[in-house]
């Protein structure tokens, strides 16, 4: 290796992704990919101390974990002193970055460029330092994080994307990113937060740090909505209207299936509130009087919990008047209730119910 590419490799991130990628894929080149490179600076500045707060949303399946890998990495090998907080959605994701980071820092190629190396005595899968304090930790956001700092925090996947409807989810995600992850830079004025994710709701992660001030938005939709032009350092990348971030990544057929699916417009266009997002009106639900559809059948749904306290599952029942495709709902009532203290109360509705038309059920 010359000692310009050497310099390259510490000084450019671009430079040191395509030298990653391509020994983590058998000598594949990862080529100049206008959006990587747009990328790539905006990350650098975050390695430079230049942007502090930046958020990333990109569609699934364009390296946008890989990117956070060898950000990390990078850092390490300019500063081996620095520590860096990985935190995600679960344990396997965390293990799986900070076995990349480690992966990279073992790199015969790296450790010729950098002085950075793993320390013998602290050098676990998901907890390993530098033999100059530093170091990285990784672990899911609902693991323990006590005691943990760091001067740069990467938040890769803050939602399975199984939660993108799960409100309560998001309500914890977001606040345990409030009040404990945002605890854990060493520095809160100096510190560095990057968070890496697709859009999966109005309110997610994202959503949630975008409507404070200071954070930086970068945010790369699979097909262009509208035409925009984005600054590459010397030169400058014109996104045309309609053209796909990754060409190469989807043929035709495929890319159709995609476009019909109800969440294109949020996981891959990562316009959360999209037109094509469902949303849920007031006006959806008209009232109705119960005595103009008296003729109808009543169906009792029932879906029981087991225990009762807060914070336990709902016991929840629910009684529509159903008319060929269309449902009403005449009652929907909730309680966190033991299963005993709930069933007498099913009986009861089941028991009025017999004798106004009729009744049909099932018992689990």
């Amino acid at each position: 290796m010359t000692p310009e590419m050497e310099s390259l490799l510490r000084e450019k991130f671009e430079i040191f992704v395509m030298k990653v990628f391509r020994n983590l894929h058998g000598g594949e080149k990862l080529g100049r990919q206008p959006y990587i490179e747009y990328l790539c600076g905006e990350l650098e500045e975050v390695a430079s101390g230049t942007t502090r707060r930046l958020v990333v949303n990109l569609p699934p399946r364009h390296l946008k974990t890989f990117l956070g890998i060898c950000l990390a990495a990078w850092i390490l090998g300019r500063d081996p002193s620095a520590k860096i907080l990985v935190v995600t959605y679960a344990d396997h994701l965390a293990e799986h970055i900070a076995y990349g980071i480690r992966q990279i820092l073992k790199f015969s190629w790296y450790k010729t460029v950098f002085k950075t190396r793993i320390a013998e005595d602290r050098a676990k899968v998901k907890d390993f330092a530098t033999t100059q304090g530093g170091g990285v930790y990784a672990a899911s956001a609902g693991g323990s994080l006590t005691g943990r700092g760091g001067d740069i925090i990467i938040y890769d996947d803050p939602l399975n994307i199984a939660d993108a409807d799960n409100l309560e989810q998001i309500e914890r995600v977001n606040r345990s990113f409030d009040s404990v992850v945002m605890s854990r830079l060493n520095n809160p004025k100096m510190g560095k937060v990057v968070i890496i994710a697709h859009r999966l709701h109005q309110d997610d992660l994202s959503g949630h740090v975008l409507k404070l001030r200071g954070w930086r938005h970068v945010c790369l939709p699979m097909i262009a909505p509208r035409k925009k032009s984005f600054e590459l350092g010397s030169r400058t990348w014109h996104r045309k209207k309609g053209s796909l971030l990754k060409p190469t990544a989807h043929g035709r057929r495929e890319l159709k299936t995609l476009q019909a699916s109800a969440d294109f417009e949020t996981l891959y266009q990562q316009n959360a509130g999209g037109s094509r997002a469902i949303k849920i009106k007031r006006e959806h639900f008209p009232e109705f009087a119960p005595d103009s559809l008296s003729q109808l059948p009543i169906v009792l749904s029932v879906e029981p919990g087991h225990r009762g306290g807060e914070g336990r599952s709902y016991s929840v029942r629910r009684q529509p008047l159903s008319r060929r495709s269309m449902a009403r709902a005449m009652q929907v009532s909730r309680a966190a209730i033991r299963l005993q203290d709930f069933c007498p109360k099913v009986s009861a509705r089941c028991c009025a119910n017999r004798g106004h038309r009729q009744w049909a059920g099932t018992h689990r």
